[in-house]
């Protein structure tokens, strides 16, 4: 450490069990883990908000069970982002633990671009020992020792075109977006292509002050058994930690294209501001509806017309239009309003997914038309490995008891509903709103909105009540 400078450390794993108990670990040894990264493509913006706080990372410890997007195994696209961490922040020290054994190309591409603290899940041991992980910060693995991960299996599917990892272009637009200066704002990445460069050129650099530097003691916590943790596993279901706040979040994504989320995403805002709650729908996907909504709200018949507005409000709803690298969700989701609702499109094209799979209320708009259900089976496929989708809520246009029945039968879910034709989303309707309520049912939020409602029609009825009795004895009496 520099002075009281904490050396700091992310953790980029899906398994946020492994990775919660490698943290504590790691901050024995006088380390701080200022992030977990469930995704990798949250890697390169977390270790650039870190940079623009002035608190630079130190190292980073990545399991490759990061590359997953759904069921797609991206090992190509998470090589090139850590290409682009070494290229921008070449201090940063790393070190990979992979569940690809020995003659896989990814563990070349490592070597390649000077990466040599690589942890690779042995058949005979199914743990890492921490110990071990830890003194590799500061007494890295050598070249030789990692030489023999450069020569790799060619029958397995790689690159088209085998060049090596290549940087990507930076578009981490929510850290730019509250760096200190513009300046900051405006750097990027530029798109190159990097031949791994020659194994002579490859030996790590350690000077001879870091040869000498004593081993720091590591303290044991008495309710660990020992430093050995069970290697993550990319079979586990994976789950996404919790965001903690204060607003209900309501994330709601749809199997294809056109299905209806807009529609639902408007019906449910409305239905939530007429129970008097503070709302806000975000704009989570590219299609630009919130733009000509607004227009034909403003009665501006011309598309071409740009009216200039981040946000507008009809109906008691505040509605954010979407600009990808500039919706500020971090302070929608700090902010007063009691439901957010995130109008996330096409599950397949959203960058938002995480925070999908983060809202306290998740639901996907699928069809109940026979030859479309396929497309709500290939999403539960896709998604099958998030802890999640139990608490999925499947909503179905347009369709009857029948198909619900059909969609529970064999697609085996539990909370699907249908919500009836409305052509006005603005328009109260009886029976959509006794969808949506049922939906709603298990927040907390809600459930108290509608008991104090309740309680004080009680009260203000048993007043009248007590009151006409007062006048009634009054009478009498008289």
């Amino acid at each position: 450490m520099v002075g009281n400078e904490p050396r700091r450390v992310i953790i980029g794993s899906q398994n946020t069990e492994f990775a919660t108990k490698l943290k504590k670990f790691v901050e024995q040894h006088d380390y701080k883990v200022s992030d977990i990264v469930v995704m990798a493509e949250h890697l390169i913006e977390a270790i650039e908000m870190s940079y623009i706080n002035d608190e630079p990372i130190y190292a980073l410890i990545i399991t490759t069970d990061l590359s997953y997007k759904l069921n797609d195994k991206r090992l190509e696209f998470l090589s090139d982002c850590l290409l682009t961490i070494r290229s921008r922040h070449s201090d940063i020290k790393f070190a990979v633990l992979s569940n690809e054994s020995e003659g896989h190309p990814f563990l070349s591409e490592l070597v390649g671009i000077g990466i040599y603290n690589i942890f690779v899940k042995a058949s005979t041991n199914n743990s890492i020992d921490v110990r071990e992980l830890i003194r590799s910060f500061e007494f890295p693995k050598e070249f030789a020792e990692v030489s023999k991960y450069r020569e790799y299996n060619k029958d397995i599917l790689w690159r088209k075109i085998d060049r090596g990892a290549s940087e990507l272009t930076l578009k981490s637009e929510r850290a730019y977006h509250t760096a200190k200066n513009e300046s900051q704002k405006e750097e990027a990445v530029t798109q190159t292509d990097v031949r791994a460069p020659k194994c002579e050129k490859q030996n790590n650099q350690i000077s001879k002050e870091e040869k000498k530097r004593p081993e720091r003691e590591l303290i044991i916590d008495d309710e660990m058994e020992d430093f050995q943790i069970p290697f993550p596993s990319v079979k586990e279901k994976i789950v996404v930690k919790d965001r903690i706040i204060g607003s209900v979040v309501v994330g709601i994504t749809g199997v294809y294209s056109g299905v209806g989320v807009t529609h639902t995403s408007v019906a449910m805002a409305s239905f939530l501001a007429r129970q008097g709650n503070s709302v806000a729908l975000v704009e989570c996907n590219e299609s630009s509806d919130f733009k000509y909504l607004e227009l034909a709200h403003e009665g501006i018949k011309n598309d071409d017309v740009s009216v200039g507005t981040k946000s507008f409000k009809i109906a008691g709803v505040n509605y954010y239009k979407s600009d990808v690298y500039e919706i500020d969700l971090i302070s929608l989701l700090s902010s007063e309003y009691t439901f957010i609702i995130l109008d996330l499109g096409f599950y397949d094209t959203t960058k938002f997914f995480e925070e999908f799979l983060r809202s306290d209320i998740q639901i996907v708009v699928g069809s109940g038309i026979e030859w479309k259900q396929r497309h709500l089976e290939r999403f539960l496929s896709y998604t099958n490995g998030y802890e999640q989708q139990k608490k999925w809520n499947i909503v179905l246009p347009l369709t009857d008891g029948q198909a619900i029945a059909d969609v529970k039968r064999n697609l085996k879910v539990g909370n699907v509903f249908k919500l009836p034709y409305q052509p006005d989303p603005f328009e109260e309707d009886i029976e959509t709103e006794e969808t949506l309520e049922n939906i709603l049912s298990t927040v907390k939020v809600l459930t108290k909105i509608k008991k104090s409602k309740s309680l004080i029609k009680l009260i203000i009825g048993c007043s009248v009540f007590l009151i006409v009795l007062l006048i009634s004895i009054l009478l009498i009496k008289i």
